[in-house]
């Protein structure tokens, strides 16, 4: 019965399965016998094969070689070419190269490759060729060659109908990505990781199709500055390793955004971000030894960055270094806006300093609607993050700092906590609070949330507190009073390892 299939059906089943499978299939019938060499999708998996390291890697190598050294081009193009293999599985990587090049050459739309392991020194790059990247057919591309391999992009390059593409590890010079997008006129996702720079690189990226872009870089030792513009972006990912001594900065005009992801960029100018629905923004504040005049000027831009997010309904804020968190509420006094559609905040690497409870205060007054609050508090405050202390500052820089950091009679915040939050979270119905350590100013400002939050449902306390610190934590909030008489308090105790 099988027998009278037509082709097409064939391949469509035969699709479902690892290419060994369906060799395995010649078996069935003489109608069968050959089918699998005219298969237009090709997936290789070496978990699919013996699990000894010799024999797996022997049995890979043979069996893709065979595969395409006997493939029929002449009636079916290839459509999809996926393998999965480790770098032993090869004597050098110009075996990849050399099955990248014929199936290239069979008109092939989707390609995927992912190596891991260990590699031969010699290996250290993977040239990608012009065949590769002058495919009329191809509409995706996806190459992951481990982080210890670069992939090198060719000069020329024209993709007509690319639609999706990732690349881990690529090197490229400042022109490579405009040229990429400006030849692949139809390109809708762009990934990129393990982006390396030793010397300044400008990434400047314009597209009328690109919807998702991410850019992941591993390890910058120098300035990183990145212009997008984009009509179609909708999702935007951008994670870049901390360095206190470096400069990253983004320029981004995505009107239609709809989800943004920043980490470690110390100059944000958000143009036009008006349909952001949710963001996580790593918010670098450079530590203030660098020049007080200079930091001023840096965390000002910083909360323009900030509030040009003030549509948004879901926040994650992270802030480094954590030190300079006191910097929130003086400059949202300064420069006065609202969070007018947030309903969830969350906080990262927030001490539980009495700075850190009026900052956190401080957003939450201006966020009239917010219904949900989680802190990941971090005790760690002077150690967490190395500077780079090799900076020249003079004697009248410090004292300038000191005029900065506190009231010039009291060193305390001119409002205190209550105030901040009084006649706010009346819409606030859930609050997590993770690392809690028990201090006077988690009590204080957990008694206030208590004390103000009229609709205030559910609150998540985690801790690694010993069991003794936890009664005695839980006894004195067992007091505060309640403005909502349906709150639940929950306590997760952590194991600390």
């Amino acid at each position: 019965m099988t027998s009278k299939l037509p082709d097409l059906l064939i391949h469509h089943i035969l699709s479902f399965v690892k290419v060994k499978q369906a060799v395995q299939t010649c078996i069935l019938s003489k109608r069968w016998r050959y089918i699998w060499t005219s298969l237009p999708f090709l997936n290789f998996d070496i978990s699919d094969l013996p699990q000894q390291s010799y024999r797996c890697n022997y049995h890979l190598d043979r069996l893709v070689d065979n595969v395409l050294s006997l493939r029929d081009n002449r009636c079916f193009d290839m459509r999809r070419f996926h393998l999965i293999g480790g770098y032993a599985a090869f004597k050098s990587i110009s075996h990849l190269r050399r099955w990248i090049i014929g199936v290239a050459r069979s008109n092939v739309e989707d390609i995927y490759v992912q190596f891991y392991g260990s590699y031969n020194n010699n290996d250290r790059e993977f040239r990608v060729l012009d065949c590769v990247f002058t495919c009329n057919l191809l509409t995706k591309l996806e190459l992951d060659l481990s982080t210890s391999c670069k992939i090198i992009l060719p000069n020329f390059i024209s993709l007509p109908r690319l639609r999706y593409l990732k690349l881990n590890n690529p090197s490229f010079d400042y022109d490579a990505l405009t040229k990429l997008c400006n030849n692949c006129p139809l390109l809708e996702h762009l990934d990129l990781s393990g982006i390396r720079n030793s010397e300044p690189l400008n990434i400047n990226i314009s597209s009328h199709t690109l919807k998702h872009l991410s850019l992941g870089v591993a390890n910058s030792s120098a300035p990183l500055n990145i212009t997008i513009s984009s009509l179609s972006l909708k999702h935007f990912e951008v994670h870049i390793g901390y360095h206190s001594s470096i400069h990253n900065t983004l320029r981004l005009c995505a009107p239609n955004l709809v989800y943004l992801v920043l980490s470690n960029l110390d100059y944000m100018l958000l143009e036009d971000v008006s349909s952001l629905v949710r963001a996580d923004v790593g918010v670098q504040l450079k530590p203030r030894k660098l020049n007080a005049k200079f930091w001023r000027i840096h965390a000002q831009d910083t909360l323009k960055s900030l509030k040009s997010l003030r549509n948004v309904k879901d926040l994650t804020i992270s802030l480094r270094p954590l030190k300079d968190v006191r910097r929130v509420q003086e400059l949202l006094q300064e420069q006065p806006f609202e969070f007018s559609n947030l309903q969830r905040l969350k906080l990262q690497n927030i001490s539980p300093s009495k700075d850190s409870m009026h900052a956190i205060a401080s957003l939450v007054k201006i966020s009239p609607i917010i219904e949900s609050i989680k802190l990941e508090l971090c005790q760690d405050v002077e150690t967490n993050y190395s500077y780079n202390h090799n900076y020249n500052y003079n004697h009248s820089d410090t004292d300038a700092e000191q005029e900065m950091e506190s009231d010039p009679h009291t060193g305390e915040p001119t409002v205190d906590l209550e105030g901040l939050l009084a006649d706010t979270m009346k819409q606030l119905k859930s609050v997590e609070i993770s690392g809690l350590q028990g201090s006077d100013n988690e009590l204080e400002f957990i008694q206030i949330l208590m004390k103000n939050a009229m609709v205030l449902k559910k609150m998540v306390l985690r801790t690694q507190l010993y069991r003794s610190r936890i009664e005695k934590f839980c006894e004195e909030e067992e007091n505060f009073p309640s403005a909502s008489s349906s709150l639940r308090i929950c306590f997760h105790l952590l194991q600390n390892f």
